[in-house]
């Protein structure tokens, strides 16, 4: 179950940053660019231009959320039987 988390949330996370680069080439080749290059860029983006990026980011940040919680899912120690 925790791996199928963290594969969904990486996939939910990547539609979500790529919904944002590409806003950003729409917004100014600069801006698409830069946050193709260095991420922070894309961050600076969603915060400057929150009223059309709120959805991608948004979805970004759930997917990250996702991948983490199953990251930790799977690294929790389990119990044997016995």
């Amino acid at each position: 179950m925790s791996t199928a988390l963290t594969i969904l949330g990486c996939a939910i996370g990547l539609v979500g940053a790529l919904w944002l680069l590409a806003l950003a080439f729409q917004e100014h080749l600069g801006w698409g660019l830069g946050s193709l290059l260095f991420a922070p860029v894309l961050a600076l983006f969603a915060f400057m231009h929150w009223d059309r990026a709120r959805t991608p980011a948004l979805l970004n940040l759930a997917g990250l959320a996702l991948a983490v919680i199953g990251v930790f899912m799977g690294a929790a120690p389990t119990r044997e039987a016995g």
